[in-house]
């Protein structure tokens, strides 16, 4: 989404785009990742979490690198949809996979540490984005560059096991103790499992009837135990992204916008772009620590860390539209405090449904994380286009609903072990 947002000004200066054009280019990526997560959860459900993933990486790495040789705008939003469907494909499984091989009392930090890569992979794009974009065909080099992640992660991901939870909740129990050996190889306690062990988990699994009923399908998640937490839960990601990547995607045209009007030069206006997108970048990083620490004190939780993340972001958000000067500084105070709900919405998620509709409750979920991104291109293009804090006061609102939605959840998933 950085890199939609930095190259949107050039294309269309290459392209005449107007408005409409740059906010469905950036909706066409989510567009993909919503369909991509919708489907995705079911797969990894039925065929395993490990395979799934493969698929998404390289689907992502494929189209990422298309897309540095589109010959028109038209062709970009297809190609940026199917790359798009990539990272919507591999993000539930891997979420699945990650929670499922984490002890309990570490879940709430692997599933947040791995989402530091976030701001890290945002700085890598904004730097390189700083030496191409303004080079002749500088969008297709800085296409092609950031292209190089995806292609690691699709190599890298042939090296992962599968899940021996999934290989359990299947009834393959020999492929699920290979797994498992392999993971308690490298634990700090060097366990190995003795037959008696193993026949007391088979004994557990066959002998849980409530597993047995519950299958891997849509409707499952409108059922009477679960429609309440899926609504809720896909209300808060629709939510998040909506404010994280919707702040993401007007930052540069807002900035621009902005310096235009302070009549200062364009190396100067291009040098606190990318400064201020790096800053905000950066704030990211503490947020994960703060969102694993907050989330795993008693009195908090993953809940009340969610509201409070909620509330942070809608004061930032309306001291942007105030202090619109000081974005640098309340910019990155809204990513943030917006970044700690985004990250502890995805442990919730997977510690609140069982394993046996876990993958496809992270990918239903997901695809409403997914229709926020979206609608947020669109809207903000709209509403920046009637006023240049516009978006910020949409923000504060969505920001405000989803407060509401957080501290009313249906339960707490601390400590919680997971069925």
């Amino acid at each position: 989404m950085v890199i939609e947002s930095l190259i949107i000004t050039k294309l269309q200066v290459v392209w005449d785009l107007n408005h409409a054009q740059r906010g469905f280019l950036g909706s066409a990526v989510f567009v993909g990742f919503f369909i991509g997560a919708f489907v995705s959860g079911k797969l990894s459900d039925v065929y395993g979490r490990r395979p799934v993933f493969i698929v998404g990486a390289f689907t992502t790495a494929v189209f990422s690198f298309i897309s540095a040789v589109s010959p028109n705008y038209y062709f970009l939003l297809v190609i940026r949809a199917f790359f798009g469907s990539g990272v919507g494909i591999s993000i539930p499984a891997c979420s699945s996979l990650a929670v499922e091989i984490t002890p309990t009392k570490y879940r709430a930090w692997v599933m947040n540490l791995v989402w530091v890569f976030f701001p890290v992979g945002e700085i890598f794009s904004v730097i390189i984005a700083s030496y191409m974009l303004n080079e002749e065909n500088g969008w297709r080099w800085l296409l092609a560059v950031v292209s190089i992640p995806a292609t690691i992660s699709c190599i890298l991901s042939l090296f992962i096991n599968e899940s021996p939870r999934f290989y359990l909740s299947t009834r393959q129990f020999d492929k699920a103790f290979i797994n498992l050996d392999r993971i308690l190889k490298y634990s700090t306690d060097r366990i190995e499992l003795t037959p008696e062990m193993k026949n007391r988990i088979i004994n557990e699994e066959l002998g849980d009837e409530d597993a047995k009923v519950i299958k891997s399908n849509y409707s499952t998640l409108c059922k009477k135990d679960y429609v309440r937490l899926t609504v809720q839960t896909c209300a808060i990601y629709f939510i998040c992204s909506f404010c994280y990547y919707g702040f993401t995607f007007i930052l540069p045209q807002l900035m621009k916008e902005h310096h235009n009007k302070s009549m200062i030069t364009q190396e100067e206006s291009d040098k606190h772009m990318f400064s201020t997108l790096i800053f905000a970048a950066l704030s990211e990083i503490p947020s994960v620590f703060v969102a694993s620490f907050l989330s795993n004190i008693k009195c908090l939780g993953r809940v009340r860390t969610m509201g409070i993340g909620l509330i942070l972001s809608c004061i930032a958000s309306i001291l942007c539209a105030i202090f619109l000067a000081e974005i640098k500084i309340f910019g990155s105070i809204f990513k943030f405090s917006v970044n700690i709900p985004y990250g502890v919405i995805y442990v919730y998620t997977c510690e609140a449904f069982p394993t046996q509709i876990r993958s496809i409750a992270v990918g239903v979920t997901g695809a409403f994380n997914r229709l926020g991104g979206i609608f947020t291109p669109i809207i903000s293009q709209m509403v920046f286009s009637l006023n240049i804090v516009g978006p910020f006061i949409t923000f504060a609102i969505a920001s405000l609903g989803g407060v509401f939605l957080a501290f009313f959840l249906p339960f707490e998933t601390l400590g919680r072990t997971m069925d």
